[in-house]
């Protein structure tokens, strides 16, 4: 049986690389679990680096890492 984190980075590799909102959404997923939160925290501070991302978009990103980064 995979680990969670495993099965969770399979998920999001067959994910469409243009789906910015579905990485979001899958970042966002990931960092509320404990033994995902590092995969989740990882897909989340890539997105924050992506020049196409909207200001909102990248407010919520920076709100939701900041949660966790304590």
């Amino acid at each position: 049986t995979p680990k969670p984190s495993s099965a969770a980075s399979d998920v999001y590799k067959r994910q469409s690389p243009d789906s910015l909102l579905a990485k979001t959404y899958f970042g966002i997923i990931l960092i509320q679990q404990e033994e995902t939160r590092n995969e989740g925290y990882e897909i989340l501070s890539l997105l924050r680096t992506n020049p196409i991302l909207s200001g909102d978009d990248l407010e919520i990103i920076e709100e939701i890492l900041s949660i966790y980064e304590n």
